[in-house]
């Protein structure tokens, strides 16, 4: 008998906010097992000397592996799962956002308050509109960085940050800027009466038992910093490689922190539920809720938001997630809504050409991969105040409900498919209302014979490259 033609059915799905729920995917190293390869894969290619990757979720590790060397050349050292690195970037939201933070909860400061209130000299050049909130969601309109030429002493940089002309008015487009941290990480020292490394140490560092993160390590723990100076030169141990940080001296709020995955570790589940909080829950909530307007990039106070770490991340809105990367190969991931952290720490500019960034990106994408897809509708249930704000993230969509094809043939119990050989064409995006694979629901229901899956270029779900069988 002549075999029966395939129908083919693409999978249409549109972002949307349904009230169906789902358990939480729990991550466990078997899952997290490919990462391996691709780490070694980015030391083999020469992008990385190498890294340590530290993956957990709520209050546990999961995943905490240390790989290639700490430095090449003139030393030969195996990096270590104590490795301390320049965290560079980092620095911005695990010292200085959590600084400004506790201030305002103490009442010493006010978030929409301008700054030249606390620093009379910076209403200088039209910057008398611009808040501490402004400095925190890049949205000063500040240029990135400052002239470093001529400087001699810290005090000539404050007077230069004191003296900048903005580029724009704040409050609009977000410009990535160095400028606006250092600027915190004066007011703290001006507003606390201790430098931003002092009080950062006394109210964050301690309580959370951050035990090798400091602004200035000591002389004891040299050995294990992982050295960002090229490979072949004299290995600078404890010198902060950020221009801007390294001219302001100790307590920069831009860069200048160290630390080791455990402390970021230690860092990521104090902002979790269940964690050991160093800050108010609404605190916490305003680093992961839109500071900026809904027609550009998404960010919070200090952080880059991002969707969740799940599979189907590609279909769910921007929010609920936040991120942060560090110029010398760092970077930091924390998901509330799935309780997921990821650490990758890397010295990259010990290698000529160094790049981290596709060992970033590879790693969370294994990560989202291992945690399966999750209903949209847990981004706006993890906070009441993040289900007002999607919306506006969502080009053409309201918070309602929206059933998108999968759903209406679930509806209809498929009776337009009875009988037909299927073809499902698809990728990670493709889920029902319930936050349920299409290949799933239609694989599991007994009327259909769901016969072959067909996925874009780039595989089933969006991370291969080359050839894809």
């Amino acid at each position: 008998m002549k075999p029966q033609p395939l129908f083919l059915l693409a999978a249409l799905v549109v972002s949307a906010l349904p009230l169906a729920g789902q358990a939480q995917a729990v991550l466990n190293a078997q899952s997290l097992t490919p990462l391996t390869a691709i780490i070694e894969d980015e030391i083999f290619a020469g992008r990385v000397p190498g890294a340590v990757v530290l993956v957990g979720q709520n209050q546990h590790i999961v995943y905490a592996r240390a790989f290639g060397r700490r430095a090449v050349l003139p030393a030969d050292e195996t990096m270590t799962l104590d490795s301390i690195f320049d965290l560079a970037s980092l620095t911005k939201v695990v010292a200085t956002t959590p600084a400004i933070l506790l201030l305002a909860e103490r009442g010493a400061l006010s978030l929409d308050t301008p700054v030249a209130h606390y620093w009379p000299e910076f209403a200088a050049k039209g910057k008398q509109g611009i808040t501490v909130r402004h400095l925190l969601a890049h949205i000063s309109g500040l240029p990135i960085s400052i002239d470093l030429r001529g400087v001699k002493q810290p005090e000539d940089v404050r007077y230069r940050l004191a003296a900048i002309k903005p580029k724009t008015q704040p409050g609009g487009e977000p410009i990535y800027s160095d400028v606006n941290f250092a600027i915190l990480g004066e007011l703290v020292h001006r507003i606390s009466g201790h430098r931003l490394d002092q009080y950062v140490a006394r109210h964050i560092l301690k309580p959370l038992g951050m035990k090798d993160a400091s602004f200035l390590p000591k002389p004891a723990k040299h050995r294990r910093i992982a050295p960002s100076t090229p490979n072949g030169e004299v290995l600078r141990r404890s010198e902060v490689h950020d221009p801007l940080a390294n001219s302001l001296g100790l307590g920069a709020g831009n860069a200048g922190l160290f630390g080791t995955a455990a402390d970021l570790a230690l860092f990521a589940r104090a902002l979790l539920p269940h964690g050991h909080p160093i800050l108010k829950p609404s605190s916490v909530a305003q680093m992961f809720i839109p500071q900026t307007y809904p027609a550009t990039v998404p960010r919070g106070l200090g952080w880059r938001l991002d969707a969740p770490l799940a599979s189907n991340r590609a279909a769910l809105p921007p929010l609920g997630a936040a991120s942060h990367l560090g110029y010398t190969g760092t970077g930091l991931w924390i998901d509330p809504v799935t309780g997921v952290f990821v650490v990758i720490l890397s010295n990259r500019l010990h290698l000529a050409g160094g790049d981290a960034t596709p060992l970033r990106a590879r790693v969370i994408a294994t990560v989202a991969e291992a945690v399966g897809p999750i209903p949209p509708a847990l981004i706006s249930a993890h906070h009441p105040k993040l289900a007002s704000r999607i919306a506006p993230y969502i080009p053409n969509t309201v918070v309602t409900p929206v059933r998108v094809g999968i759903d209406v043939l679930e509806s209809q119990d498929f009776s337009s498919l009875h009988g037909l050989r299927i073809g499902l064409l698809t990728n990670r995006s493709g889920i029902d209302n319930a936050g349920r694979r299409s290949i799933d629901v239609l694989f599991r229901t007994p009327q259909l014979a769901l016969m072959a899956i067909f996925s874009p270029e780039h595989g089933l779900s969006a991370n291969r490259e080359g050839k894809v069988a």
